[in-house]
């Protein structure tokens, strides 16, 4: 149907084209193209407003692990020789689904929200006994604050996770969605440490939709990931020991729609763990 449409449209400027160059004249330019709509930001007040109420959560979650291993060996591409570099490979990756609920209500007579949060999915565990990075739900219940900033004018937040510690930060509103940088807490060593949230909001929609990306850079021992260091060349009996040290590199990307239900509850309720995939 596409085809024939298009064919269409191709006869019939042919044609156009024709007639004006029998009469003399140059074909008309094309029309200048339409000028984009503007984005349009409603008030913070209002956008708040519209998380009022109880939401279901569903969604993943994606993890990737990459390790700098000083004592991995590489193949040069140019001579073919094994050599050892100082290389990132990926070392494992992993998703999970996501379930949860929130209730959140109006504080005061002003444009504050509180919200109950219980989200949560499988637990991931390295054989060491410690989780990685998201391999367990810091959100299993949380609480979260939101309010308007009365100098900026955006909208200031504050999560607090299952262990009681804060997580600040401010957003700023761009049409329908929220966009933070919240700053990383409770991360000793990390080197480097990225989070990024964005939440869109459309007036009237059943759906709203959350996606959360954190990345960090570290430094740690083997041994954090695996029980004992190992040869350098494992067949050769006077092969030194590998390096104990090695540079990580993780990435987490969190992802669900908030599914607005009719009926608010007084906090948010259990949820069933989902099936490990």
């Amino acid at each position: 149907m596409s085809g024939l449409h298009s064919g269409t449209l191709r006869a019939a400027l042919f044609v156009s084209v024709l007639a004006a160059g029998r009469a003399g004249a140059q074909p008309h330019a094309s029309p200048p193209p339409a000028p984009e709509e503007a984005v349009v930001t409603p008030d913070p007040d209002v956008w708040l407003g519209q998380l009022v109420g109880r939401f279901r959560f569903d969604g993943a979650i994606h993890h990737e692990e990459t390790v700098d291993d000083p004592d991995r060996d590489e193949t040069d591409e140019v001579t073919g020789l094994t050599v050892r570099k100082h290389t990132p490979w990926h070392l494992n990756s992993w998703t999970q689904p996501i379930q949860g609920k929130a209730d959140c209500i109006a504080v005061g007579d002003g444009p504050g929200l509180q919200c109950v949060v219980n989200v949560i999915w499988p637990e991931m565990w390295r054989s060491t006994g410690k989780a990685q990075l998201g391999g367990v739900s810091d959100m299993s219940p949380a609480v979260i604050l939101a309010g308007l900033a009365p100098t900026s004018g955006g909208i200031r937040v504050l999560l607090v996770d299952h262990k009681g510690l804060a997580h600040p930060g401010s957003t700023t509103l761009s049409g329908d969605s929220a966009n933070s940088s919240p700053p990383c807490v409770n991360t000793p060593g990390v080197q480097r440490c990225k989070q990024t949230v964005k939440l869109t909001a459309k007036p009237g929609a059943a759906h709203m939709y959350l996606v959360i990306s954190t990345g960090v850079y570290f430094r740690r021992d083997k041994t954090d990931r695996k029980q004992f260091l190992e040869k350098v060349e494992p067949n050769n009996p006077y092969s030194p020991m590998e390096n104990s040290m090695e540079w990580v590199e993780e990435d987490l990307d969190v992802s669900f729609s908030l599914q607005r239900e009719s009926q608010a509850a007084d906090g948010a309720a259990a949820v069933t763990p989902p099936a490990s995939r």
